[in-house]
């Protein structure tokens, strides 16, 4: 009987192995390289969210008259979110007229910085997420009297604009966010 020792051998040639462990190499490259690129992509969206769940609570203090002041008998004139894109952070703030039963008459378009602001709550992005070329956005006001009514404004020229469109991207500008938007009438997208 002829024994073939071509079909018997025990092993692998160095050449198999050679083709393993590059394949292996090649493979586990990616897959790092794409698990990198969506957990930023994880941290947009959450950021995102976040932000989008602010606007919200500033808007719920708005319709509900939160009073954060316990010294204090009557809701706020206003709740607003302050941007600062150049520092990566929003603030929410309220804002005051001199006689709390003015709020309507005299509250006025304020034009940053307003003494009247007051800050309640400060967040800041991290340092791998910017706010994308917003901006000259420098607040979000909601008004609960005289009725719930919606500002947005620069630190120039207050102004009420079809909508308000907010987005995240990385610092290096390689990724971005899918956009917030917040229309005149208060209602939020994200």
């Amino acid at each position: 009987m002829i024994h073939n020792s071509k079909f018997n051998r025990c092993g692998f040639t160095l050449v198999e192995i050679i083709v393993v462990v590059s394949i292996t190499v090649f493979l586990s490259t990616v897959l790092i390289t794409l698990s990198r690129q969506s957990r930023t992509g994880i941290n947009l969206d959450s950021e995102r969210l976040k932000i989008a769940q602010v606007i919200q609570k500033v808007r719920s203090y708005a319709v509900s008259g939160v009073v954060f002041d316990p010294n204090r008998e009557t809701p706020h004139c206003a709740y607003g979110l302050s941007i600062e894109p150049s520092e990566r952070s929003y603030t929410v703030f309220t804002l005051d007229t001199a006689l709390p039963n003015d709020c309507g008459s005299n509250l006025g378009i304020p034009v940053l910085p307003d003494p009247r602001f007051v800050e309640k709550e400060s967040y800041s992005l991290p340092s791998e997420i910017q706010f994308t070329a917003l901006t000259d956005l420098a607040f979000v006001l909601f008004l609960n009297q005289p009725k719930i009514g919606l500002i947005f404004g620069d630190e120039n020229v207050p102004a009420s604009p079809t909508s308000l469109i907010i987005s995240l991207e990385k610092t290096d500008g390689s990724q971005s966010s899918q956009p917030i938007t917040l229309s005149p009438a208060g209602q939020i997208g994200y």
